[in-house]
């Protein structure tokens, strides 16, 4: 490893770190960036390895100052086509089958629903995949919605 390590045997120090910072076991691997700053010992970023996994070298001083003047010059330059378009496809596909130009969504209000499949307690979809369902079949009947991909005028 390229970086300074704490040797493992050296189990006071471990002890201290988990009592000074917790246990992030749900995190491992976690990566802390702290600032000597007078001794202290001051954490700029509990996150640091998000910034490093998404940034590289450009998030360097790791800061969550730094990480989040990187995320609005990213969301600056942000597109429905440089989020939706591939290489390879440059369209969606509605609930029909058919092929959506992303083109065709542009200048629209798009929705994005990260979901995966586990029913509520009564084996149904879970509360909001109902609550968006009943949503669009509102936005339809109002003529709000058009085309098969449900794009909102």
């Amino acid at each position: 490893m390229p970086w300074l390590a704490v040797p493992f045997a050296d189990s006071d120090t471990r002890e201290r770190l988990h009592d000074h910072f917790g246990s992030f076991t749900e995190y491992y691997p976690a990566l802390l960036v702290i600032y000597d700053d007078a001794a202290i010992g001051r954490v700029v970023n509990e996150e640091g390895r998000r910034a490093v996994a998404k940034y590289g070298v450009n998030g360097y001083p790791f800061t969550v100052k730094r990480y989040y003047e990187l995320e609005a010059a990213a969301k600056k330059e942000q597109s429905l086509r440089s989020l939706l378009v591939s290489p390879s496809r440059d369209y969606l596909i509605s609930n029909d089958g058919s092929k959506v130009a992303v083109s065709d969504l542009e200048g629209k209000i798009v929705a994005f629903y990260f979901w995966f499949n586990i029913p509520d307690k009564d084996g149904g979809p879970d509360k909001l995949t109902r609550v968006l369902a009943e949503i669009y079949r509102k936005l339809k009947e109002a003529g709000e919605l058009r085309g098969s991909a449900g794009a909102i005028r």
